[in-house]
C-alpha cells in the first residue's frame, strides 16, 4: 500500500484525472467531490488553504483519495474556507471494495494533524471508517435534501398537496400569459455563452440579496470576485463534461430567472440562482423551478438534490430532510 501527498495543483495531471474518474464511476460520488471540482477549487484558494491531495494506492491502481487542504494549520475537505463554503457535500473517494484500506492509511494523517471535515453525507464510507474506529468527534451538520422524480410530470404534479399544485400551474399559466416565457440552457459547447449566462446569475444574485439587504456571495469586494472567477472556471469545466445545467427564463424584454446547477447520470444537483426584482410579483423562481422540473422529468433523471438548506419551498415541492456531518480532532 503507498500513499502519496499531492501539494499543487499543477502536479493533477491528466493520468490523475483518468484514474480519478474511473473510481469516482465505482465509488459513486457527487460532483463535488469531481476531479473538476477539487482542482478548479484548489487553483483559486490553494494560496489560503495549500492543497494536501492524498493518494492511497496498490500496485493495481488508486483505491481511494482524501482531498484536503491545510488552512491555518487544520485539514479540512477541498472546497470551504472559514468564510466561504463552496461544496454543499464533502467526502473521500473510496474503492467500494477497497475503502477500509484506503482508509486505515488516510488515518495515519489524522493521528498526527487536526482535522475539521465538514458536509460528510450520512451514506459516506469515510464517515462510517472514522466513527466506527473512534477517530475524531462526530457532530450533526447542515440540513439537505432531495426528492426522487417519477417517470412523468402529470406524476409529479399528482403527487403534490392540491394547494401547492394549484399554486405551481396558476404561476405557469399566468407567465405564459403575462410574460411569454422562453426557457433554455447555456450552450455547452460555446463557453461565451455559458460566461454570459454565469454574468447575468452573479448579476441577478446579488441584486436580489441586495434587495433584503444581505451582501450576497458575489459581492464586488476580493472573496465575491474570487468566488465568481472560481464559480465561472468551474462552470466551463462542468459544461465539457456534461455536469452543467445553466437554466434560463427571458423574454423579449428581460431576463427573468437564471438557476446555476449541475448534474449526473442519475441526480440533479440545485446549487444557485437569481431573479429578476422587478419581476417579483410573477415568482419567476417558482416558474423556472416548474419549468426545470419539466425538463429533467422527460430526461429520466431519477433525483432532485437541492442541496443544503432547510426553507420550506423544498418540502412543499417533495424535498425529505437529511443531515449532513462533520468530523473534528
Amino acid at each position: 500500500m503507498n500513499l502519496e501527498c499531492i501539494a499543487n495543483s499543477k502536479d493533477m495531471d491528466a493520468r490523475l484525472m483518468h484514474e480519478w474518474n474511473s473510481l469516482s464511476a465505482k465509488a459513486g460520488t457527487t460532483p463535488f467531490s469531481s476531479f473538476t471540482f477539487i482542482k478548479t477549487w484548489a487553483e483559486q484558494y490553494e494560496d489560503l488553504a495549500p492543497l494536501r491531495l492524498y493518494i492511497a494506492s496498490t500496485s493495481d491502481g488508486i483505491i481511494g483519495l482524501a482531498p484536503l487542504q491545510d488552512e491555518n494549520g487544520i485539514l479540512k475537505f477541498v472546497g470551504g474556507l472559514d468564510y466561504q463554503s463552496g461544496a454543499d457535500y464533502c467526502d473521500f473517494i473510496l474503492h467500494p471494495a477497497l475503502h477500509e484500506e484506503a482508509m486505515a492509511i488516510f488515518t495515519t494523517i489524522f493521528n498526527n494533524n487536526p482535522f475539521q471535515l465538514n458536509e460528510l453525507p450520512n451514506d459516506s464510507l469515510g464517515k462510517t471508517y472514522l466513527e466506527t474506529h473512534g477517530i475524531g468527534k462526530v457532530v450533526e451538520g447542515t440540513v439537505v435534501s432531495s426528492m426522487q422524480l417519477p417517470l412523468t410530470w402529470e406524476e409529479y404534479l399528482s403527487n403534490l398537496d392540491p394547494t401547492v399544485r394549484k399554486d405551481l400551474l396558476y404561476y405557469l399559466r399566468r407567465a405564459e400569459k403575462d410574460l411569454a416565457p422562453r426557457f433554455s440552457a447555456a450552450d455547452p459547447n460555446n463557453a461565451d455563452d455559458v460566461l454570459k449566462k454565469m454574468n447575468l446569475l452573479f448579476q441577478l444574485h446579488q441584486e436580489e440579496w441586495q434587495s433584503r439587504g444581505e451582501i450576497g456571495c458575489f459581492s464586488a469586494d476580493s472573496r465575491g470576485a474570487r468566488f465568481r472567477e472560481f464559480h465561472s472556471a468551474l462552470a466551463l469545466g462542468f459544461a465539457k463534461e456534461n455536469h452543467l445545467h445553466l437554466a434560463y427564463l427571458e423574454n423579449d424584454s428581460s431576463p427573468i430567472s437564471v438557476q446555476y446547477n449541475f448534474t449526473d447520470d442519475k441526480t440533479f444537483y440545485h446549487y444557485l440562482g437569481g431573479t429578476n426584482i422587478r419581476l417579483m410579483k410573477f415568482s419567476p423562481g417558482k416558474i423556472l423551478l416548474g419549468r426545470i422540473l419539466q425538463d429533467i422529468i422527460y430526461r429520466g433523471l431519477h433525483t432532485y438534490d437541492f442541496l443544503r438548506g432547510n426553507e420550506g419551498y423544498k418540502f412543499k415541492y417533495g424535498a425529505k430532510s437529511a443531515s449532513n456531518f462533520n468530523i473534528h480532532s
